[in-house]
């Protein structure tokens, strides 16, 4: 568990500003991100150009990734053609998958949640040991709240957008655990409107919990955007939930 953690580029920058020393972090390291013109996915793709990394953000429509960075490059993609995932993640340090969609069965098979981890690790077969590490952002519905996990509350029926997505996200997790020879990591925001729906500011810090929501000493989950995305950039560079679904939070 990771309590009140600080970015590993932000900690490298100040402990560099101390001895007087140029921080260059990341550099070298190449990140794709899926999903990257999406409300989570530009946050995510921010982080990373901030701590210096190469980043590739994968869209249906690339032209929409209006970002002017030398180390920013766009490409069109699809997160569920191995085909396409193939060509964008060959050679490549890390991948982050933010994506959300449902087909017209709104079943979990056709959320695009489940299809994107599937096709990953398809992938990771084909790639073997040159496979990178991949980290997917999860659902809340797929946490658990007093013992209880999101997904089974009776109002979500079957056939409807709210059960495709919430058991979506479960048959990701499920993709991954069941695979062999990948590292992976599904992160999973607070359920509902919290986060990482929730605007703020970027503190730094954050927790890392298991399979329940995280409440922080007043009884609040919340999490903000900004430090949502610092703790999956803190998974691309440490790996410190590896083969795991680890809930995150505020902090104690």
């Amino acid at each position: 568990m990771n309590t009140g953690r600080i970015g590993t580029a932000g900690w490298l920058k100040s402990l560099c500003a101390i001895v007087g020393l140029t921080a260059t972090v990341a550099s070298a390291e190449t990140i794709v991100v899926y999903g990257a013109s999406g409300r989570v996915g530009e946050v995510i793709v921010a982080e990373a150009l901030q701590r210096g990394h190469d980043v590739i953000g994968v869209s249906r429509n690339p032209d929409s990734l209006a970002i002017e960075a030398p180390n920013f490059s766009a490409v069109q993609g699809d997160v569920t053609s191995l085909e396409s995932m193939l060509e964008i993640i060959a050679g490549v340090d890390a991948v982050v998958i933010t994506v959300r969609g449902l087909g017209p069965g709104n079943t979990p098979e056709e959320a695009v949640t489940s299809i994107a981890a599937e096709t990953f690790v398809e992938a990771t077969g084909v790639l073997g040991q040159e496979a990178p590490r991949v980290i997917q952002v999860g659902g809340g519905t797929t946490l658990r709240v007093n013992g209880e996990y999101g997904f089974d509350n009776p109002e979500i029926e079957p056939g409807t957008p709210q059960h495709a997505n919430a058991f979506g996200h479960w048959q990701a997790i499920e993709a991954y655990a069941a695979a062999d020879g990948l590292q992976w990591a599904v992160l999973t925001p607070p359920p509902g409107a919290m986060s990482p729906a929730a605007p703020g500011e970027r503190t730094g810090d954050y927790r890392l919990g298991g399979e329940d929501v995280l409440y922080d000493a007043t009884g609040d989950s919340t999490i903000t955007m900004a430090d949502f995305a610092v703790a999956v950039l803190d998974e691309a560079e440490a790996a410190q939930s590896l083969n795991r679904r680890a809930a995150v939070g505020p902090p104690e």
